[in-house]
C-alpha cells in the first residue's frame, strides 16, 4: 500500500491543478484567494481553507524532529511545543 504522504502529495498537486486552471495562470494571490472561497475534491476528500490559510476541518500537523514524529497543532493535541521553523504568525 502506498504512503499517507503519498496520498497527501497527490491531493496538493490536485488542489494547484484546480486553481490554476480556475483562475487561468499562475499567480499566487488569485490562486490564493481563489483557494479561500472554494472547496477542492481530491483523493482525500474535500479540502477547504479559512481566509487565514488554515485548512477548514479536524488536521493534526506533525512534524519530524530528531528522528520522531510530533504534533505540534492542534495545541490541545500536540505532543510537543517545539516548533522547528515556524510559519509566521503561528502561535
Amino acid at each position: 500500500d502506498p504512503a499517507e504522504d503519498a496520498a497527501d502529495a497527490f491531493a496538493a498537486g490536485q488542489v494547484l491543478q484546480a486553481a490554476v486552471e480556475k483562475v487561468g495562470e499562475i499567480d499566487q494571490d488569485k490562486i490564493r484567494d481563489w483557494l479561500h472561497a472554494n472547496t477542492v475534491q481530491t483523493i482525500l476528500g474535500p479540502l477547504a481553507w479559512h481566509p487565514t490559510g488554515e485548512p477548514k476541518g479536524k488536521f493534526l500537523l506533525a512534524q519530524w524532529q530528531s528522528g520522531r514524529v510530533q504534533v505540534v497543532g492542534p495545541p490541545r493535541l500536540a505532543t510537543t511545543r517545539t516548533i522547528v521553523n515556524p510559519k509566521p504568525g503561528w502561535k
